[in-house]
């Protein structure tokens, strides 16, 4: 089983974020299962869970980080590197409140928490849609400031 989160706070104001009380309580579920990096998953086993975030925000850092290291558990942030540190922009309109992406430096500082950084898209653009391989090479490519935060992460 792999869990996906996007936004963690104190309420949910639409279906991206997970409130803490319930966060905490789906960490106290996994107790029974074994939370493992995504490196080390295997499908065929229904004991392995991993955790993972899909664009890694702030509250990420400031609400689910800290009772992860509590639990122990490991976990999976995919990042975007052309929003770190930016407001999600893209969402006005959309009713989703405003959240602000992580920075590098709060990226580190999710590493030291059990956190191992992976790779999404530079850009998070459609891929299907990228016609031009230059820019699709653009897309997939870690920059290197990224992997020296986590010399554990982008596999």
């Amino acid at each position: 089983m792999i869990l996906m989160y996007h936004k963690v706070a104190p309420t949910r104001p639409t279906q991206w974020w997970v409130g803490v009380d319930s966060f905490f309580r789906q960490l106290c579920e996994l107790r029974g299962y074994e939370v493992v990096a995504l490196d080390d998953y295997q499908p065929e086993n229904p004991k392995h869970c991993v955790i993972t975030f899909d664009g890694v925000y702030q509250n990420v850092l400031q609400y689910a980080a800290p009772l992860l290291k509590r639990f122990g558990y490991p976990f999976e942030l995919f990042v975007t590197s052309d929003v770190l540190g930016k407001e999600n922009e893209f969402d006005a309109g959309s009713g989703e409140p405003p959240a602000v992406f992580a920075t590098e430096a709060e990226l580190a500082e999710l590493v030291k928490c059990g956190g191992r950084l992976q790779w999404h898209t530079r850009s998070h653009p459609h891929l299907p849609e990228v016609k031009d391989s230059g820019r699709l090479e653009r897309e997939l490519t870690v920059p290197d400031g990224l992997k020296s935060l986590d010399p554990r992460g982008f596999r």
